[in-house]
């Protein structure tokens, strides 16, 4: 794809990500996650400031349905796009040792 294409759609996609529609769509995520997950990510269970909310596919669009979007902490959305090699999804949650340890 030209590099010129590849701006436009990213330069569109951060217009979409500051709209009114995607910021209630990541609210849905969000408190989904805060029932299921404790708040925390959907992946491995931690909790970090930067929570974000990831898109499992685009083959439904940006806005998609909640089932196509996923509220993950940093460090698994870095390894998922592979900007690191660190996998959260590797250390034991602070409740996972909780129930090893009774």
């Amino acid at each position: 794809m030209p590099e010129i294409i590849l701006n436009i759609i990213m330069s569109a996609y951060h217009d979409f990500l500051r709209s009114k529609e995607w910021q209630l769509k990541r609210s849905e995520v969000k408190e989904r996650a805060a029932k299921t997950c404790d708040g925390g990510c959907e992946r491995c269970g931690h909790r970090s400031p930067a929570m974000v909310v990831h898109h499992l596919t685009y083959q439904f669009g940006w806005l998609c349905d909640a089932r196509w979007l996923a509220y993950l902490c940093s460090d698994c959305h870095d390894f998922i796009h592979g900007r690191s090699y660190y996998d959260p999804c590797k250390i034991p949650t602070i409740k996972q040792m909780n129930l090893k340890a009774t």
